[in-house]
């Protein structure tokens, strides 16, 4: 989980400041104010969750990014590591599996 999490946030960089190591300003930056990318946080905690037994929080933070941002992944899609949501609106996966 943890691993796939931090190639995510290395895309966003390269993508976001076009370069792998941005000032530390940037990375909280992206951290706080990327929809995109706590969709995939909140979905990469989510398949961990599944694995391990049902989580209300995920639920929650689910139903969150869900109503905020517009965007919805199911723990049960299959997303690799890097994948860059690159707009925060209608956006939906379903159990589909992405590179």
């Amino acid at each position: 989980m943890f691993a796939n999490i931090k190639i995510d946030f290395e895309r966003y960089c390269k993508i976001d400041f076009g370069c792998k190591s941005p000032g530390s300003i940037k990375k909280i930056r992206l951290l706080f104010c990327t929809p995109g990318l706590h969709a995939i946080m909140v979905y990469r905690f989510g398949k961990w969750v599944v694995k391990h037994g049902n989580n209300p929080v995920y639920l929650l933070l689910h139903l969150i990014i869900k109503k905020l941002y517009g965007i919805q992944i199911s723990s049960e899609a299959n997303i690799g590591a890097g994948f860059y949501i690159g707009h925060s609106s209608d956006i939906e996966f379903g159990s589909c599996y992405i590179r």
